[in-house]
């Protein structure tokens, strides 16, 4: 998964998936990502700070899309970290 530069995860048990996405110094998946596109999935606000934090500067925009978990102060909050889309 070295080339993926965008990934889209729908309807899925996004907390436990995306913990594999926060940088670790033993490696990491998809080392291109630039960006990452929720819908309706469960998100925690903590886990999408932590991504974004161990991408940067290279994770520059996040769509979500109906996920609970995220409301519209949340994505705001997210949005001095990264370009970051919300519908709610």
């Amino acid at each position: 998964m070295p080339a993926i530069t965008l990934l889209s995860l729908s309807e899925c048990d996004a907390p436990m998936f995306l913990e594999m996405l926060i940088v670790a110094p033993t490696g990491h998946l998809c080392p291109l990502l630039e960006a990452l596109h929720l819908q309706e999935s469960y998100v925690r606000q903590s886990l999408l700070v932590d991504i974004i934090n161990s991408r940067r500067p290279q994770m520059m925009h996040v769509q979500i899309t109906r996920c609970s978990g995220i409301d519209e102060y949340t994505a705001s909050e997210l949005r001095s970290l990264a370009k970051i889309g919300w519908v709610k």
